[in-house]
């Protein structure tokens, strides 16, 4: 495995809130995925047996067929909560309000600095500073080495010190019962609907602002069958210094929590990139945003 990286200090947004922690139980699968999963031709997982996929909930899927949740409103999910209806939004699209485009200076227009809990508003009209919730909607997540992207619907924000978990594709019900979490409101859900992420090894990541600037990334590549956990948020993404890397990532990954040091507040960082592993298991790979409180 190697390292993703985070150009902190460069650009700001606004944010922080407690980031919740999601409970952990032991899953079951053979190590290795099988062939299939992307239209690239990698070699990966087993996009035929429809694993993974929860008929009983898993949020409002809107226009754009994006399922977006703050937490698992599915009947076999272990807690019920909200979900919104979303549609995706079209790449480099930003609603009024939203806290893309800081300046590569980390502070906002208003002149408040967020490491300093300053108040001011971003280009895209958020405020930003410590303790303040961050507005990913319309934000890009890019993946390389096998080209794929993901355009954060409208509608999601993010709490202070909370995380966005982007899932492959399960409903958030049935993907906090793989992992075994339990999330409260701190966790913003994105079903990724088989589309994003799709990782058969070799894959990078990188956070963009809808004006597509970098915010972090890209990261170091991930292998197959494994997961990279942040460990300091104020390293480069790419440096694999920056990342634990697990060979079993069905028992060891925390999708909804970070434990990172570092980071500003109100910048969001690639936290967690991992591979599941067994057949059938494809569909609870993710992606993880969290943003510093």
């Amino acid at each position: 495995m190697r390292s993703p990286a985070l150009p902190f200090g460069a650009v700001l947004i606004a944010s922080s809130l407690l980031a919740c922690a999601g409970a952990q139980m032991p899953r079951a699968g053979a190590e290795g995925d099988e062939l299939g999963g992307d239209d690239s031709g990698e070699t990966g997982h087993n996009d035929t047996t429809g694993a993974g996929e929860d008929s009983s909930g898993g949020g409002t899927t809107g226009p754009g067929g994006t399922t977006l949740t703050t937490a698992a409103d599915d009947d076999s999910g272990p807690t019920s909560a909200s979900s919104a209806t979303q549609g995706e939004s079209s790449t480099g699209a930003m609603d009024e309000g939203s806290s893309g485009g800081l300046d590569s200076a980390g502070s906002s227009d208003g002149g408040g600095s967020s490491s300093e809990g300053g108040g001011g508003s971003s280009s895209g009209g958020a405020e930003t500073g410590v303790g303040l919730d961050v507005d990913l909607s319309g934000w890009i997540v890019v993946q390389a080495n096998s080209a794929r992207e993901i355009v954060i619907p409208d509608g999601t924000v993010v709490p202070a010190g909370g995380t966005l978990v982007i899932g492959r594709n399960a409903a958030p019900g049935a993907f906090q019962d793989f992992w075994g979490a339990n999330w409260g409101a701190e966790v913003v859900y994105v079903d990724g609907l088989d589309d994003f992420p799709t990782i058969n090894g070799d894959e990078t990541y990188t956070l963009q602002t809808p004006e597509t600037t970098v915010i972090d990334g890209p990261t170091a590549a991930l292998e197959l069958a494994t997961g990279a956990l942040r460990n300091d948020a104020d390293l480069d993404a790419g440096n694999a210094a920056a990342w634990d890397v697990t060979l079993a990532p069905n028992l060891e990954a925390t999708p909804g929590s970070s434990s990172a040091t570092g980071g500003t507040p109100g910048i969001p960082y690639i936290s967690e990139v991992v591979d599941t592993t067994g057949a059938g298991n494809f569909p609870y790979e993710y992606v993880e945003i969290h943003v510093p409180g």
